[in-house]
């Protein structure tokens, strides 16, 4: 049931407990004697007993607490089955949602309520206990029932079945809904029908209806016969067999079968036109059945896919024009010289437009040439004719680089009125040619051609092609021109620090020049050859190197046979009187032809190969006096300016290093004048300055003892005087001597034991005059004996160096000598505190006639350190010094204490 009435106060009470008295016996008339719930009194129920329990009409009661008190046959045969012991109607949660449980409520209140009918399912409610009930619909009606005093102590329920009234009343509306939907359904027939006959006659696919059992044709719609080219009346009693081409009728049957077993096939086929044209269509076949299946008729849909078939060619070639561009951009990336990326572009170019030929040209540097650097399918007199192309020459290329735009020559007519000079000495016997400028940003750096075997019009997706294939080819070529200036100055870099290290290497005239040649070759020649001058009138080779070695006997012959004083139309000769370089980007065959002193010396310079030439002067003292001559053998190798820079700079670093061969040649020979000239003199002047030093001590004795006394004393004050510029002037010599044996490789150790501290203190005593005309005083802090194996003689004269310098520089400044030893050496230190010296003179200090102080100051030759240092060389010894300016110097001499092998 529907829509329960709002809860009742008293629902869950039990009313007989407000009426009756506790604790009476519960009964149930009728046929049930008893059930569970509060006690039972059948006093308000005695006088309806009979009538409600013979009643046909199906009834129950209910007391306040929801439990059945009492249920007549009707109701058991009705629903199939009494409530069970203990069932509460307020607790089935089904009473709840059907209503029932608020109607109860209600009648509680003194309601009488007639619900209205509905379809009522016993079998719902499973608390019941009902099995197999039938559905029924139902009509129920609340009593109250009143007790003893005036309250409503129970509420009957009486049901009324009229299941048979609604059953036929459904049937009678569902009849009803038949009825309309028949109707609906033959109006919207008839409506489809229209617009289906309207589609049929005004669709754009054609649409055929034939027979079921055979191929003749029943009717076709106008876009049918206006596809094919027929009239209605000519494709009525047509066959399908007929509409396709030949190749296509074989599939027919199977296809048709098909159909008869499938209901539908579609297909892609080609069908015929009245006139016999061809055309591709797409077919969509199905059976028309009856209700009972059989079929009535074939409908055939027919597409002209003739659009879709072009458009799906165009795409499918634009893919491969795609994927073609994408390749050749993939070839582009590795592609590094222009040769690569003309025979990748023209090659690109005769797969995708289907031209026979097609080449590169770039412009010359000077902007008078466009000379070609690759093609393909160009036969070999084309080749050679528009190898090099003057641009003032009338030609396709020529025109597209002057007003740099394509250039589309179509048709022969149009090529003869342009360009007859061309059209008269054309080598290449074909037909439209074309050709794009190369340009980039606000450059025209070359042009791009091809040429076809026919002459035809050119379509305007194949001139877009050729156009974004001339834009990719000029950023290749672009970035490869970069790549290739990069690489070159790389190279260009890398081949003048071989040329530097290698032309210190040796200071030999001949042997500078012949490293020359051999660097240049492969670096930037294929073979080269350096010239001299070996006299007033004549040129000699130092120098001849061929990248091949199987070529190099052929350059050894070409170098013995031929004189290269008349080589090169007298290029040589020109280059030295002129002393400026000489660039032939291309040397043609009859310059070889015209240079040839006979027909050996032209074969060999074939054999050798000459395709550029760049001869620069070897410059040395302001004057030529020689050329460095550089051979490309390759036609596509040509020299440039960049070359030629490269070049000269090599011949410049030539010249410098055969400049320094002499200087140094001249230096030596001036050192060892000078080294012979101190020997010489050295010897001269010890013989008299021996002599010299006998007569001074014998006149200052033989003056002593004559002189009287005042005048004796007067004498006697001036000799030490004398004496030490006469020991001084000794120094000098024996410095000088030593040079010169140290020089020669004449100094020569007398190595026996000897005693370091001792040494040091014959030295120390030596200078004490010294050290008290300077003002300084001589501090030693040595051991009382380190004793080693040294030549005692040469080991006084490195203390007697180290200590005279410390007192000349020391400024009245504490000296001080230290010794330290172990069991291996010996190590002597002398300080002093004077003026210092700066850093930068510190690395030339012992080298021989440096001096780091004025020698207005200072007197000197600058050779004592360096004779020190010489000496301890020979002992095994080192030196090391420390020093800063206005802070003194420490020298360190550290000595083995056995001599060396």
């Amino acid at each position: 049931m529907s829509n329960p009435p709002p809860p009742n106060d008293n629902a869950g009470r039990d009313v007989a407990s407000q009426d009756e008295p506790a604790g009476t016996p519960s009964s149930h008339p009728g046929d049930s004697p008893s059930m569970e719930g509060p006690a039972w009194n059948p006093e308000p129920l005695a006088l309806l007993e009979g009538m409600f329990t013979l009643s046909p009409v199906p009834y129950i009661i209910f007391d306040a607490g929801g439990h059945a008190r009492l249920n007549n046959r009707a109701y058991r045969e009705m629903f199939g089955a009494e409530p069970p012991p203990g069932y509460n109607l307020f607790e089935d949660p089904e009473n709840e949602r059907t209503g029932l449980a608020g109607f109860v409520r209600r009648a509680f209140r003194g309601e009488t309520i007639q619900t209205p009918t509905v379809w009522y399912d016993p079998n719902a409610h499973r608390a019941l206990g009902v099995r197999e009930a039938r559905r029924a619909a139902i009509s129920c009606t609340f009593f109250p029932l009143m007790g003893a005093g005036g309250g409503v102590t129970h509420v009957a329920i009486a049901f009324k079945d009229v299941t048979a009234e609604w059953v036929a009343r459904e049937e009678v509306e569902a009849e009803r809904d038949r009825l309309r939907a028949v109707v609906a359904e033959k109006e919207t027939l008839g409506k489809n029908l229209h617009m289906l006959e309207m589609l049929f006659q005004r669709s754009s696919i054609g649409v055929v209806f034939g027979l079921p059992d055979s191929q003749t044709l029943t009717e076709a719609n106008p876009a049918f016969c206006r596809m094919h080219g027929y009239s209605p009346d000519d494709v009525e009693g047509m066959t399908l067999e007929e509409l396709f081409a030949p190749e296509e009728r074989a599939r027919l049957p199977a296809l048709l079968r098909q159909v008869h077993e499938e209901g539908h096939v579609t297909w892609e086929s080609v069908h015929l036109r009245q006139d016999g044209s061809r055309f591709p269509v797409m077919i969509e076949m199905t059976a028309v059945r009856d209700a009972s299946g059989a079929m009535l008729a074939r409908g055939v849909t027919v597409q002209d896919i003739s659009e879709y078939k072009r458009v799906e060619a165009e795409r499918v070639a634009h893919l491969q024009r795609t994927s073609k561009l994408q390749e050749v951009t993939a070839a582009f990336s590795r592609a590094l010289t222009p040769a690569e990326v003309a025979r990748i572009s023209a090659s690109a170019g005769i797969e995708l437009l289907g031209a026979r030929a097609g080449g590169i040209s770039l412009l010359s540097p000077d902007g008078t040439e466009l000379i070609a650097v690759g093609s393909v399918g160009l036969g070999d007199d084309p080749v050679r004719q528009y190898s090099r192309i003057p641009m003032m020459a009338k030609l396709v290329p020529v025109d597209a680089v002057k007003t740099r735009r394509p250039v589309f020559c179509d048709s022969e007519a149009d090529y003869l009125r342009e360009y007859p000079e061309a059209a008269r000495a054309d080598t290449f016997q074909g037909g439209t040619r074309t050709s794009l400028p190369l340009c980039v940003e606000d450059r025209v750096i070359g042009s791009m051609g091809f040429a076809y075997e026919t002459w035809r019009p050119l379509s305007r997706e194949e001139r877009e092609l050729q156009q974004a294939l001339a834009h990719l080819c000029a950023q290749v070529l672009e970035r490869a021109r970069l790549h290739a200036e990069q690489r070159r100055a790389e190279q260009r870099a890398s081949f003048l620090s071989q040329v530097g290290t290698a032309l210190m290497e040796s200071l030999d005239y001949e042997a500078t020049l012949t490293r020359v040649a051999r660097l240049a070759v492969p670096s930037i020649a294929d073979w080269c050859t350096v010239t001299t001058i070996q006299d007033e009138r004549s040129l000699g080779r130092i120098a001849a190197v061929h990248k091949d070695a199987d070529k190099q006997p052929l350059l050894e012959q070409l170098q013995r046979r031929f004189s290269p004083n008349h080589h090169w139309d007298e290029r040589y000769l020109r280059v030295l009187q002129r002393g400026r370089p000489c660039l032939v980007d291309v040397v043609e065959e009859a310059a070889l032809v015209g240079v040839a002193q006979d027909e050996e010396h032209l074969r060999l310079m074939r054999a050798l190969g000459v395709s550029s030439c760049i001869m620069v002067p070897l410059v040395i003292r302001g004057r030529p006096m020689g050329v460095i001559a550089l051979m490309r053998s390759e036609p596509e190798e040509r020299y440039g300016p960049a070359d030629l820079a490269l070049a000269e700079e090599l011949a410049g670093r030539a010249a410098m290093a055969i400049e320094n061969a002499l200087l140094y040649k001249e230096a030596r020979e001036a050192i060892r004048a000078r080294d012979t000239f101190l020997g010489i003199a050295s010897h001269e002047l010890n013989t008299p300055l021996t002599s010299l030093k006998l007569n001074l001590q014998g006149l200052r004795r033989g003056l002593e003892s004559l002189l009287p006394g005042v005048l004796a004393e007067t004498v006697r004050v001036k000799f030490p005087s004398i004496q030490r510029q006469v020991d001084r002037l000794a120094s000098l010599v024996r410095e000088l001597l030593d040079v010169s044996r140290i020089t020669e490789g004449r100094l020569k150790l007398e190595v026996g034991e000897v005693d370091l501290v001792a040494v040091i203190g014959e030295v120390v005593t030596r200078c004490a005059e010294d050290a008290a005309r300077a003002g300084c005083e001589l501090r030693l802090d040595v051991p009382d004996s380190v004793v080693g194996e040294w030549d005692r003689l040469r080991l006084d004269q490195v203390l007697q160096n180290l200590l005279s310098n410390a007192l000349k520089y020391g400024h009245g400044q504490p000296v001080t000598v230290t010794v330290r030893a172990d069991a291996a050496s010996a190590m002597v230190t002398v300080r002093d505190n004077g003026i210092g010296i700066a850093a930068e003179a510190q690395a030339r200090l012992f080298q021989k006639f440096e001096r780091v102080a004025s020698e207005r100051n200072y007197s000197g030759f600058g050779l004592g350190l360096w004779i020190v240092k010489q000496i301890l060389d020979a002992m095994g010894g080192t030196i090391q010094m420390e020093s800063a300016p206005g802070r003194g110097a420490t020298f360190s001499v550290v000595l083995p204490r056995t001599s060396p092998p």
